[in-house]
């Protein structure tokens, strides 16, 4: 079984993807497959798995921000914008 991250970034991370998922109707074999990463990969993103979370591009967090943006809802995108300010240190 996996280890599950306990960074709070992390944390934050893989529930604000998870939301952003959800909110634009994007199963995870399709956000997958239009991210170029395997399912089992976002499965293990939304779950947090520590290896993942530390494996995790910055280009693959902007690329699924940018296929989901445009149907989050506008807290969601709060939230993702405060979670780069901290992780980017801005």
């Amino acid at each position: 079984m996996a280890n599950k991250s306990t960074d709070i970034l992390h944390v934050e991370r893989s529930d604000i993807l998870r939301s952003l998922r959800l909110q634009s109707s994007f199963t995870q074999k399709q956000i997958a497959d239009k991210l170029g990463i395997s399912r089992e990969k976002v499965v293990a993103v939304e779950n947090c798995h520590l290896k993942s979370m530390l494996a995790l591009e910055l280009d693959t967090i902007k690329n699924w921000w940018n296929l989901c943006r445009s149907r989050a809802d506008m807290e969601t995108q709060k939230q993702f914008a405060k979670l780069m300010r901290k992780e980017l240190s801005i």
